[in-house]
């Protein structure tokens, strides 16, 4: 009996000492193959970023020539035009109407040929027509008076800061683009007749937003309408390279829709001595107040009357 009970033991240790055995086999085996799964797994992301390196490749060399045979398409169809297109320059900027002249060249010239400059400014309105005149053989000109109700060009970048949570500030900055001076749009084609046959250009558009400069300074800056610490900041700079028909007068923030009916408006106050170089003058803006508002509008008054206006927020 006792014999019996020995082998018993023995037997018990021995099956435990194996199952020990096949459990470190497992995990050694469990490891190794972890391990080669991750060398694996290694390798394939060095594959995928060399791939992604050779597609990065591949995109800018397509990028290339594309832009390569861009270039030559309107090279070659430079070189087929029977014209080269027309370039303009002010002569003239004023309140009512400006004068430009049109230049151009036609490559064929052919002597005692008819040539028509025909154009207008609104899509909605018919094409005016003049004769050019030649300067030099094959180079015509024209010169066109335009009516341009010119606006200012303004650029002003718009500041709102939210508060999200308990801590937490995020930081919208909403650019805010009002340039009006860029729809100063002339389309325009030319027309040359010798013997009865006409040839007839491709309409092309030109825009003539340096108009805009000639009348009114560029007025540029930021306007931070965050409420923060209940105040209003703004920092705006007025630029032009000539000296301009148009100057500002009084630049205005207005808030509406408060606690009381009324807008309320603050002014923009000038600083610093104005850049003889460039014209340049600047103006800042602090208002504190315990109102909130729901709309923000910035009103700029020019000499003889003109005031703009534009929706901020």
């Amino acid at each position: 009996m006792q014999l019996a009970l020995i082998t018993q033991g023995e037997e018990g240790e021995n099956m435990t000492n194996y199952n020990n055995k096949v459990l470190w086999a497992l995990i050694g085996l469990i490891v190794a193959i972890s391990l080669t799964n991750l060398s694996y797994t290694k390798n394939l992301q060095r594959q995928i970023g060399n791939l992604q390196s050779e597609l990065s490749h591949i995109r800018s060399q397509v990028n290339h020539e594309y832009a390569n045979i861009s270039s030559l398409v309107r090279s070659i169809h430079e070189e087929e035009r029977w014209w080269t297109p027309a370039t303009y320059q002010v002569l003239e900027a004023n309140i009512d109407q400006s004068v430009v002249k049109m230049s151009w060249q036609i490559k064929e010239y052919e002597e005692n040929s008819i040539v028509l400059f025909n154009y207008r400014l609104n899509q909605n309105e018919s094409y005016q027509q003049v004769e050019a005149t030649e300067e030099a053989p094959g180079f015509f000109s024209v010169t066109i008076p335009l009516e341009i109700t010119g606006e200012p060009s303004i650029n002003v970048q718009v500041i709102q800061r939210q508060q999200e949570s308990a801590g937490t500030i995020t930081e919208e900055a909403v650019p805010y683009g009002y340039n009006s001076g860029a729809d100063i749009n002339l389309e325009y084609y030319i027309t040359a007749e010798n013997q009865g046959i006409k040839r007839s250009s491709e309409k092309i558009n030109i825009y003539m937003h340096e108009l805009t400069y000639w009348l009114f300074a560029q007025l540029n800056g930021f306007i931070d309408l965050s409420a923060s610490n209940n105040s209003y900041r703004g920092h705006l700079y007025e630029f032009a390279e000539m000296d301009t028909y148009y100057k500002a007068q009084e630049i205005i923030l207005e808030a509406r829709g408060g606690a009381s009916e009324a807008p309320q408006r603050w002014t923009f106050e000038a600083i610093g001595e104005p850049v003889r170089s460039m014209k340049e003058r600047q103006y800042e803006l602090n208002v504190i107040t315990k109102e909130k508002y729901d709309s923000f509008y910035l009103i700029v008054k020019y000499n003889d009357g003109k005031v703009f206006e534009k929706k901020l927020r």
